[in-house]
């Protein structure tokens, strides 16, 4: 490519970038700029003068324009002296169209047409093959045109739109608010970016590209914006060189710690806010024209520092603790700042969203009571919340009466309606309470006032039913504390009948419920009423016709129970059971329970049990039997004692048998038949078994003797595999194989017609390991130097009919060898009387370091050796102690730091003796990936040291280094940086307790190194509460104590009276003035528990 054609080149690409960048901003909505040039807008020029250059007839083109020019006051002059040098270039009059672009530049040096004109001049020397003049030219154009000066115009042009944007453009409404497009916004901001402007103007660019990312809910690239701006243009030396005015670095500091908070980066967000507030701490600003803005900022960094442990809903209760302080703090600093009370009500949130409603009420009443707080807008909720805490607690009337102050106070709030809801609910709930403490009397007339000032509650059948229950509840507990009492002094629960005070209340009971039925006839209280008073009619007081014809008049929802109590009452019933087995001096009897049967028939059968064992396998399922073609050996009838038609009827009958045996025994009406067995034996066996063997004893019960010559049958389910007869001790005992994989081990005992019989699950059991011979040899210490005095003691036991053993005398041999397995000693010891061997060798002077080794054993004397070979052995160290004759210690003021707070403390170095090493190097460093300190110690072997922990995360180990490179010695002290100075245990001995039993709660503190924390604590013990099926606690108790300095423990004896769930708590503060609790949870049980 020629020069020529490459400067026509650079001339087109240069212009052609001015067109285009043009055309592209033309595209753009209209922008008011007051009057400023458009380059894309042409000056209107005579009609002649425009046909003559369209047609290309330059000669007349340029005739006409310097008559038009020869004339006065020529608008647009300098355009058509550009558009003359034009044609006369295109009419190739060279040097005429050169002394035109020349004279145009020189008398209009201000023409927007200058830049055209260079250009045209430049292409008339190429023309001329003049390059030299025509590079000149365009070399001094295109350093204009790429200068940053330039950059920034162009660059402007996108910021006109992309801040109108950013700012928001009229609503199409009356109104005309503003409504931003950030997204529109940002699509400018980056176009000006790759303009490549000056630091000056991307500084502004960057921080409204993090903002419109900010805005748009883009966190993880508005992250990335604001941390670019921060490390290109803030802080004392930013990366370009320039930095952003301080109020935008604050701002963009608060922004990013904001958006990372919406990130669900809690720490980062924490991390971000804690550095800019450390950073502006001391730093001097007052002066500054931005001060109020930057104390803005750093004050609403500081109120959100509690959001970033969760406020107003923290996770956990460490959290809580953490936000609380950090609230505080906020609260301390800026006590009349706008964002105040709402860091109060947070605070009271936080406590209420963890059931501490205490703490909770005293910040609501603390918020209320502010007269400074008395206009803002937190109050109505406050007062809401308020009445939350006392309901939760359980102090009604104060609920009821924070909420109508509320309801005084703010007549126009919406949630006015909602108010008045809970209150009435809280009064529902008042009674509710006393009904659950069985306060009954007190429950009746809440419920009735209730009634009275609220006729058309939805709930009004629900208390007129629970009148009905509370009654019938009386009257139960009246009855159950006589059966109480009965059986205190050795009576039956059936001799107590029920007396008339308790039918008196039974009858209340019904009245309420017919009450019900009568008021609201259709609703499901009314059927649950119905069905309740044929309960209490039935089981009660024992008026069967009434309580048919009760159920009868059931309906709805309770209709299906209550047919099922009429067929019960309405159809025969017959059951028979054997409570126990008797003995053969006593008469045998069953249980006949009966309902509308007159008279029964009783049928007794004697069975073979042995032939039914090993037919069966068992000795039970004979009511299975079909025994209705079999005569029986006893039949009677029996009428029904005391038969009242519906009555269920209980007795007790006798049976004609005599002898042990066992006898199947039947009981049949018309319709219905029940089948019992009735076993009459003196034999009682007990059976253990293994997969190896079976232990059997039987015992005659009567006479509390062993029974001998008894015959047993012992089976596996399928098979009987074993018969057996008992010792005169009454036992069996022996191996079987079958009992490596009986699954049911079935054992039938029969003695003169006495039996027993048992069955044993063997599944999963697996088989006994036996003892082996076991050795136990040590030495007096671990570890030995050369030339010591090494003494050695063993234990030894064999086996012996199972069991361990030793013989005194037996004769051994102790080996000792080195570390490089050389025998050092052999020789042979004998057992003492104890069981036990001792020896010692002296190791030699200079014996070699390493593991030595001990070897006790025996040889087997042959098969007749009951012993056998015994073989143990243990280990000792040779080592060479080496006291190092220089130390270096670290001396810190602590071991737990806040992250910010400085490290401070000494480093030495001396002899061993105490003598300092002065002018000595060390280094240090601290903490993961941190520099290297070198430092020479003072006169005194020491060096000062002050590390800085700004760097590192809120809560992690630190490890502080020291080495001493010229004697090889290195010492590591570690350090925790943690949120919170220590941490509460809680714990008691049990987890239940009886009222009115004293018991000790113990609690520890100790720091994030594990060492016990001095400090004082205060005992608070809360007793959980239920309303409405929400848990809440209320406060019994409060102590004092201090932990002790040695283990870090305090101790506090509690009792409490009333049963229930309590949470003995204890909080203390930390050195970061943080409130730290611990809890254990107790349980009462007390009089009224339900058993």
């Amino acid at each position: 490519m020629t020069l020529a054609r490459s400067l026509r080149f650079l001339a087109f690409a240069l212009s052609s970038g001015l067109f285009v960048a043009s055309i592209a901003i033309a595209q753009d909505p209209p922008v008011e700029t007051g009057g400023s040039s458009a380059v894309t807008s042409l000056p209107e020029i005579d009609r002649s003068i425009h046909d003559a250059m369209q047609s290309r007839s330059y000669g007349d083109a340029v005739k006409l324009i310097e008559a038009k020019l020869g004339q006065a006051d020529v608008a647009n002059a300098d355009y058509l002296r550009y558009l003359q040098g034009v044609a006369q270039s295109e009419a190739k009059q060279y040097d005429a169209a050169i002394n035109t672009f020349e004279s145009l530049e020189k008398d209009y040096p201000k023409s927007k047409w200058l830049s055209r004109s260079r250009f045209g001049r430049a292409n008339v020397y190429a023309l001329k093959r003049q390059y030299i003049d025509a590079g000149a030219i365009y070399q001094s154009e295109a350093e204009r045109l790429l200068s940053r000066g330039r950059k920034d115009d162009l660059a402007k042009i996108y910021l006109e739109f992309a801040d109108r944007y950013f700012e928001g453009l009229p609503a199409d409404d009356p109104t005309k608010a503003k409504k931003p497009n950030f997204k529109q916004a940002l699509t400018y901001y980056s176009e000006a970016v790759k303009l490549g402007p000056t630091d000056s103007l991307r500084l502004k660019i960057d921080f409204r590209i993090a903002r419109c990312h900010d805005e748009l809910k883009q966190h993880d690239p508005a992250i990335q914006s604001y941390e670019r701006f921060l490390n290109q243009f803030a802080g004392d030396a930013p990366t370009t060189g320039t930095a952003a005015p301080i109020a935008m670095q604050v701002e963009a500091t608060f922004r990013l710690g904001s958006v990372q908070l919406d990130a669900n980066r809690p720490s980062q967000a924490r991390k971000t806010w804690r550095d800019l507030l450390s950073e502006w701490k001391d730093r001097d600003h007052r002066e500054r024209t931005e001060s109020e803005e930057i104390d803005s900022y750093l004050a609403r960094a500081e109120f959100r520092l509690a959001h970033t442990y969760g406020l107003p809903k923290p996770n956990s209760v460490g959290d809580l603790e953490l936000a609380v302080t950090a609230a505080e703090k906020f609260l301390a600093n800026h006590p009349d700042h706008k964002l105040a009370p709402q860091a109060v009500l947070e605070i009271a949130q936080g406590y209420a969203a963890h059931g501490r409603h205490k703490q909770a009420v005293a910040r609501l009443q603390a918020l209320i009571e502010n007269d400074n707080y008395s206009d803002c807008e937190q109050i109505p909720t406050a007062r809401q919340l308020l009445g939350a805490q006392f309901l939760a607690q359980g102090e009604f009337d104060q609920a009821i009466a924070a909420w109508k102050e509320f309801l005084d106070k703010h007549p126009t709030d919406p949630k006015w309606p909602e108010v008045q809801r809970k209150i009435v609910d809280a009064e529902y709930a008042k009674a509710i309470t006393a009904r659950r403490d069985k306060e009954f009397a007190q429950a009746r007339t809440m419920w009735q006032t209730f009634l009275n000032k609220y006729p058309l509650d939805s709930r009004a059948p629900r208390i007129l039913l629970q009148f009905g229950q509370m009654k019938f509840a009386q009257a139960m507990q009246q009855h159950d504390d006589r059966v109480s009492a009965a059986l205190e002094k050795g009576d039956s629960a059936q001799s107590v009948e029920i007396n008339d005070a308790c039918k008196s209340l039974f009858e209340e009971s019904i009245a309420d419920w017919r009450r019900v039925v009568s008021k609201y006839p259709n609703s499901n209280e009314a059927s649950e009423a119905s069905y309740m008073i044929g309960v209490t009619l039935e089981d009660k007081l024992f008026r069967l016709d009434e309580a048919l014809e009760s159920y009868k008049t059931v309906k709805g929802r309770f209709a299906q129970r209550a047919k099922q109590r009429t067929d019960r009452l309405t159809s025969p019933q017959l059951s028979v059971t054997t409570e126990r087995k008797f003995r053969s001096d006593e008469k045998p009897r069953i249980k006949l329970t009966t309902r509308n049967l007159k008279n029964v028939t009783v049928k007794a059968y004697r069975v073979d049990m042995v032939d039914y064992f090993r037919k069966m396998h068992l000795a039970s399922g004979l009511e299975t039997l079909d025994i209705a073609l079999i005569d029986p050996d006893e039949q009677f009838d029996h009428s029904v004692d005391n038969y009242k038609e519906y009555q269920q009827s209980e007795e007790d009958i006798e049976l004609p048998i005599d002898g042990p045996g066992v006898t199947a025994v039947t009981v049949s009406s018309e319709e219905l038949e029940a089948t019992t067995m009735v076993v009459v034996s003196d034999l009682d066996m007990i059976v253990k078994s293994s997969r190896n063997e079976m232990f059997l004893f039987v015992e005659n019960m009567r006479t509390g003797k062993p029974a001998e010559g008894v015959s047993v049958l012992i089976s596996d389910g399928s098979d009987v595999f074993a018969e057996e007869i008992t010792s005169e001790d009454g036992i069996v005992q022996k191996p079987y194989d079958e009992l490596k994989s009986v699954g049911d081990l079935r054992v039938f005992a029969v003695q003169q017609g006495h039996m027993a019989s048992t069955v044993n699950n063997l599944q999963g059991l697996d088989f006994s390991v036996g003892l082996t011979p076991r050795g136990y040899l040590y030495t007096d210490r671990p570890a030995y130097r050369s030339g010591q005095l090494v003494n050695i003691k063993g234990i030894v036991r064999w086996v012996d009919h199972d069991r361990f053993t030793f013989r005194s005398g037996e004769t051994f041999k102790l080996d000792v060898y080195d570390a490089r397995g050389r025998q050092l000693q052999t020789k042979e010891v004998v057992l003492n009387d104890y069981g036990t061997v001792n020896s010692n060798i002296i190791l030699p002077e200079f014996a070699p370091q390493g593991d030595y080794r001990v070897h006790l054993h025996r040889a087997s004397a042959g098969e007749a050796d009951a012993i056998g070979e015994l073989s143990f052995e243990t280990q000792f160290k040779v080592t060479q102690y080496k006291l190092e004759p220089v130390q270096i210690e670290i001396d810190l003021d602590k071991d737990v730091y806040f992250r910010g707070e400085k490290v401070k403390g000494t480093l030495s170095l001396k002899y061993y003796y105490g003598t300092p090493l002065a002018g000595e190097t060390i280094e240090y460093h601290f903490g993961p990936d941190s520099e290297l300190f070198t430092a020479k110690t003072d006169d005194n072997g020491e060096v000062e040291i002050e590390l800085d922990t700004q760097r590192f995360s809120e809560s992690q180990p630190l490890d502080l280094a020291v080495n001493d490179r010229e004697r090889g010695l290195t010492q590591t002290h570690r350090i925790y940086l943690a949120t919170r100075g220590f941490a509460i245990t809680g714990s008691t001995v049990r987890e239940v307790y009886i009222n009115g039993e004293s018991f000790e709660t113990l609690f520890k503190v100790v720091d994030p190194a594990g060492k016990p924390v001095q400090t004082d604590l205060k005992i608070e013990v809360y007793r959980q509460t239920s309303i409405r099926d929400r848990l809440g606690e209320k406060l019994v108790q409060t102590h004092q104590v201090s932990t002790d300095a040695k283990r870090g423990e305090a101790r506090q004896v509690v009792e409490l009276d009333d049963g229930g769930v309590y949470f003995v708590r204890a909080t203390g503060v930390d050195q970061f003035d943080n409130k730290v609790s611990g809890q254990v949870q107790v349980a009462i049980s007390g009089d009224k528990d339900a058993t």
